[in-house]
């Protein structure tokens, strides 16, 4: 491995984990993941490795790719709580305000939204 992006060379070190802790044979109880796009990694190495006992996936971002596997009903993708780009734009709208002296509530929150096979065409469009 060379040098680079120190992120990445730990996202190499934790997927090298995971796609052995996911060969058949090891206990595998629960996965704690970051995002949409490592949870649905892992769940393409959860098919790779033919594993069946494992139930429930789910990640968070909202990411198209996750929207997609909750159109379809995937048994396994169950959910992505999202942060949807849209906030994005709300926290660009207020920087913008910032900028210009106005003022605004001291706190502000963006709920997150849970996205499943019942309500992912709702968010679909906003997925990233």
């Amino acid at each position: 491995m060379g040098a680079g992006d120190g992120d990445l060379c730990l996202l190499l070190v934790v997927h090298a984990e995971l796609v052995a802790r996911l060969e058949p044979g090891h206990d595998f109880t629960d996965l704690v993941d970051v995002d949409d796009e490592a949870a649905v990694g892992a769940l393409t190495e959860i098919r790779s490795a033919k594993r069946t006992d494992i139930k429930f996936i789910t990640g968070f971002g909202g990411s198209k790719t996750a929207f997609a596997l909750m159109s379809v009903r995937d048994p396994v993708y169950g959910a992505s709580m999202s942060y949807l780009p849209t906030m994005g734009g709300r926290a660009l709208a207020m920087a913008k305000a910032m900028l210009q002296g106005k003022t605004f509530p001291k706190d502000n929150i963006e709920p997150t939204v849970v996205v499943t096979a019942d309500n992912v065409a709702k968010y679909v469009d906003d997925g990233y």
